[in-house]
């Protein structure tokens, strides 16, 4: 599995809607979707 880098588009897995991954913090990751923004594990990513 290769783990997304800050910048990369990716999705939360099952998921459709894409985002920019704009910062890593202690395995969370902060992932902007445009309107909003949300803080999910970055286990729970891949990049698209």
């Amino acid at each position: 599995m290769v783990l997304p880098k800050i910048g990369d588009s990716v999705r939360m897995k099952g998921g459709r809607a894409i985002g920019t991954l704009e910062k890593i913090e202690k395995n969370k990751a902060i992932v902007n979707y445009g309107t909003f923004t949300t803080q999910v594990a970055i286990t729970e990513l891949e990049k698209v």
